[in-house]
């Protein structure tokens, strides 16, 4: 089933689907809810500037500018705990949307002058669009993304992680990686969950 994020999460909670194989944010608040695999990918959150654009070198100067990602999205969550670390400087707009495409829209519109989210789906984005954005850096510490089943599905879950830990370990995962990010993620067996998890 092909969904909006917004119905995802609690799609698979309610039992319309078994698992959720899309690139989830593993975030305390999630791991409490949701049993979920080992990664898939890296998940840290990134910044994506027009190309060329000078006014912005460092995250920093985020301060004031206009921030766009995706509506009740990992992104969403780590654009606000990023913003309050920048003190009295906030943001100059914090905007959301309905679906991370849009974003990219906007962004390559000057509607908005970054687009967070997850180094990745970013990193396909500029690979599949030279010259038309860039890579801005990290706005959060190193996370994963992980595939979730509903809480009491941990077999479910133990059956994915070990067939993801198998690709991981014959190389497919990281031949797949190269082909679609251009780069290869670790994959760890361990520490990877926050305090909680299922």
């Amino acid at each position: 089933m092909d969904l909006p994020w917004q119905g995802i999460l609690p799609g698979v909670l309610a039992g319309k689907f078994d698992f959720v194989a899309t690139s989830v944010s593993v975030r305390p608040e999630r791991v409490t809810q949701y049993a979920f695999t080992v990664p898939i990918a890296e998940g840290t959150t990134w910044t994506m500037k027009r190309a060329g654009d000078d006014s912005l070198t460092t995250i920093e100067d985020l301060a004031g500018k206009v921030v766009g990602t995706q509506l009740s999205s990992g992104g969403e969550a780590a654009a606000k705990e990023f913003e309050a670390t920048l003190g009295g400087d906030g943001y100059g707009e914090l905007k959301l949307y309905t679906s991370y495409p849009e974003t990219y829209l906007a962004l390559a519109n000057g509607e908005i002058d970054v687009v967070v989210q997850t180094l990745p789906n970013l990193a396909v984005v500029v690979k599949e669009q030279p010259g038309v954005f860039e890579l801005l850096g990290p706005i959060g510490s190193l996370s994963y993304m992980g595939w979730g089943t509903r809480p009491e599905d941990t077999d479910l879950r133990d059956y994915l992680s070990a067939q993801i830990l198998e690709m991981r370990d014959n190389g497919t995962l990281y031949a797949l990686q190269d082909k679609w990010f251009g780069f290869q993620m670790d994959i760890p067996d361990e520490g990877y969950l926050p305090e909680g998890a299922l």
